[in-house]
């Protein structure tokens, strides 16, 4: 849920600047749309985050891809793709898929005897972990782009928690 959500806003974000772009007269038109056809067609989450948060940074950095940040949000993606493509195949001989390790240590659930990967990752601490890692990621985006913080307290919306 936290994968799509993050994933979510950032194709919303990048289809509103495409639309404000091509509505707009301005001298660099061109090049603010190749930047989101670039993001758009990336073929790996990793590639289009890095991409995402370098297209709207002044700086023309992005994000670091050895912070936190990125980290937490290249392992939720593969733990989410590990569950949503799941089969038994997958582990065989008992063996957690090699892709759920980063997110295990991040989010540090506990596990039980005879506790399975699947049921492992359904863990309150893995939510948590889930959760702090979408809300950071959209909350470093802010910065760099310079975009209101749909987090922050100066938030005017009335679903703000």
């Amino acid at each position: 849920m936290f994968c799509t959500a993050f994933e979510s806003y950032l194709n919303e974000t990048i289809e509103f600047s495409r639309t404000l772009a091509i509505k707009q007269d301005t001298n660099n038109k061109e090049s603010i749309l190749k930047r989101i056809d670039d993001i758009k067609k990336a073929k790996e989450i990793k590639d289009k985050i890095k991409l995402f948060y370098k297209g709207y940074d002044s700086e023309d950095v992005g994000i670091d891809t050895n912070g936190s940040t990125y980290q937490n949000l290249i392992a939720l993606f593969r733990l989410r793709n590990e569950i949503i493509h799941y089969s038994p195949d997958m582990t065989a001989g008992n063996k957690w898929p090699i892709r759920t390790k980063e997110a295990f240590f991040k989010s540090n659930p506990k596990i039980k005897e005879n506790t399975t990967w699947t049921t492992t990752f359904g863990a309150v601490s893995v939510a948590k972990w889930a959760h702090d890692t979408t809300i950071a990621a959209i909350r470093l985006f802010a910065k760099i782009s310079g975009s209101q913080d749909p987090f922050g307290e100066e938030t005017p919306y009335p679903w703000h928690w």
